[in-house]
């Protein structure tokens, strides 16, 4: 017998001595009309002079109850190795420690967070030490979120309690404070750790656009301190990373996800239907000035950048380019930045609806870019059921309550 075979009877071994426990303890409640079948198959389970379960005696019916009932035991072990309120406030311990000097000077200077990390952003020797530290911090964090993580979620999901999932950026504004608008309505706010969300900038960007982040993120998120570490039944604000960037199942069906719907923006922006990413490649190469992405487009009112931004659509289209999507990939041809900006909105969108249905919340977007690729990630998944309008309804409603703000 090989190891591994001798590894997963010494795992089926012990789910099933965690199901005898959770019978005996009576914490399992069966259906009469399948307790007499179980008992008979709980009968036949037999110790072997090795004084180990005989495998051979265990049927598939008892089997598989064990394992739904290991789950559930390693689930409460999870909760319990951790609290929700010990998890916020080793976090934000982790933060303050590491900069929170940062947010003292902003308040002392009475900097928001935008400005102070744009003046921190101007100084060499903040950049040079802020862009080591960053990167050595955001690493850390990467570890302490797939300790914790599994806990988190779990807390999160048995929370009685009305949730608002925060997503479609990477944090709240940083000109107000959420909890204070969103609380009345919501008991709690999930908010995701933005340091970790930009660890892609960590990992590929400038050290001027590491030392940026860092200071911005530091002043945005020390602002909830104090509502996160407050031990209450019904935390006000809870932060917790999106499962797909601690999970790598979740992260590539994610992607599985974010490339239909990316493919299917693509289309509605073209009026052309796009098979596969390098369809559409193939189909964004002569696309080289902001004047030819023009004139492909079918529908200009999907092509959005920013719904502040005001300039002439090929002004737009130059802005976006030398924005963020040059700094991290050094490349100033605007139809791969669009097709790059299908997926990566549509992953947005989806990443959200995951993590809130995942959560058991509702999603929570304040800003109105997010909101429209949300709406259109929503339409392009309606027209997946076409007997099915109950979904075209929600749609239809959540674009009139959102010209309603």
């Amino acid at each position: 017998m090989s190891e591994s075979s001798e590894e997963r009877d010494e795992e089926l071994r012990w789910r099933l001595e965690v199901l005898k426990a959770q019978l005996d303890s009576g914490k399992i409640y069966i259906a009469e009309h399948i307790a007499e079948d179980l008992k008979r198959s709980m009968s036949a389970v037999r110790y072997g002079p090795d004084g180990k379960i005989d495998l051979s005696t265990v049927d598939g019916r008892v089997r598989s109850l064990s394992l739904a009932t290991a789950f559930f035991h390693q689930r409460e072990e999870t909760k319990k190795s951790v609290s929700l309120i010990d998890i916020s406030r080793t976090y934000f311990e982790f933060v303050e420690k590491n900069f929170g000097f940062l947010a003292k000077q902003a308040e002392e200077k009475g900097y928001d967070a935008a400005n102070f990390a744009t003046a921190i952003a101007d100084i060499p020797s903040a950049v040079e030490e802020l862009s080591v530290s960053g990167s050595r911090f955001v690493e850390a964090l990467g570890e302490f979120w797939d300790t914790v993580g599994d806990s988190s979620h779990y807390h999160l999901q048995d929370l009685t309690a009305s949730k608002a999932v925060f997503g479609g950026d990477l944090f709240p504004s940083y000109q107000t404070n959420i909890a204070s608008s969103v609380g009345l309505y919501m008991d709690t706010i999930v908010l995701s750790d933005p340091f970790w969300n930009s660890r892609h900038i960590f990992e590929h960007g400038s050290a001027r656009q590491k030392a940026f982040y860092i200071a911005k993120h530091a002043v945005n998120v020390l602002k909830y301190r104090d509502l996160a570490i407050e031990d209450m039944a019904k935390p006000i604000v809870v932060f917790s990373p999106f499962r797909s960037s601690v999970d790598e199942d979740e992260e590539n069906f994610l992607k599985s996800i974010t490339t239909a719907d990316g493919l299917k923006h693509a289309a509605a922006l073209y009026g052309k239907a796009f098979a596969t990413i390098e369809e559409l490649r193939d189909f964004s190469t002569p696309l080289d000035t902001p004047a030819k992405v023009l004139s492909a487009l079918a529908d200009p009112t999907r092509l959005l950048f920013d719904t502040e931004w005001k300039q002439t659509p090929e002004e737009q289209i130059a802005r976006a380019l030398g924005g963020e999507w040059n700094e991290l990939t050094g490349d100033l041809h605007p139809g791969r930045m669009v097709a790059g900006q299908c997926f990566g909105r549509m992953g947005q969108a989806t990443d959200l609806l995951l993590k809130s249905r995942y959560l058991a919340g509702v999603p929570l977007i304040d800003a109105e870019t997010s909101w429209r690729y949300f709406n259109w990630k929503l339409e392009y998944n309606s027209a997946q059921e076409p007997g099915n309008m109950a979904h075209l309804h929600m749609v239809k409603g959540l674009q009139h309550a959102a010209r309603s703000f």
